[in-house]
């Protein structure tokens, strides 16, 4: 009798200690599962809101990188501006990218390029995944031509060619931007 007894947990005698220890071991995976879908539930909105904004660019920044590049006489004048990139053809139809200008805190970086004709092109950018102003592309080229395209710039746009079209023919193709047009940023 004394064993019963103990082997029961309140006065009214239902539930032995096993019974118990599974109430509680469910309770605590209750809570555990409740927490982990909180915790996946928050990290998704999270990564979606985020990703709203990833890519998406900035006005702000195509009006400034605008006027920037339209003070830019020649490709000196944005070396002297910008942190500049280029990237140089492998012959493989692919190229590698090469530091044009040191980093300089503070100031925007542009992708240049310069070609066999005598006409070259900047454009300023920002990557979509850590920039201010991210998911933006602003370009100026010899001819005084501007294009604003936002969309995904992963890391830096890649670029190239052997005349201005190409180029352009090519920052369209290997980058997830679309040009926007122009009379939104004067």
């Amino acid at each position: 009798m004394e064993d019963e007894a103990k082997n029961r947990c309140g006065s009214d005698g239902n539930r032995g200690p096993r019974e118990e220890c599974r109430a509680k071991i469910d309770r605590e995976w209750i809570i555990l599962v409740v927490a982990v879908l909180a915790l996946a539930s928050f990290l998704a909105l999270s990564s979606l809101a985020c990703r709203g904004k990833m890519g998406s660019g900035s006005y702000k920044y195509a009006r400034k990188w605008r006027s920037q590049l339209l003070a830019c006489q020649s490709l000196d004048d944005v070396e002297q501006h910008f942190n500049c990139i280029e990237f140089v053809p492998t012959g493989d139809g692919s190229a590698h990218m090469v530091h044009v200008t040191a980093d300089v805190a503070g100031r925007p970086r542009a992708l240049i390029d310069s070609f066999p004709d005598g006409k070259w092109i900047a454009c300023a950018y920002a990557d979509s995944h850590s920039e201010p102003g991210g998911g933006t592309v602003v370009s100026r080229d010899s001819d005084g031509e501007v294009h604003v395209f936002f969309g995904h710039v992963c890391g830096r746009p890649h670029a190239w060619g052997n005349t201005l079209e190409e180029f352009y023919t090519n920052l369209r193709r290997y980058n997830r931007i679309e040009e926007k047009p122009l009379h939104k940023f004067q």
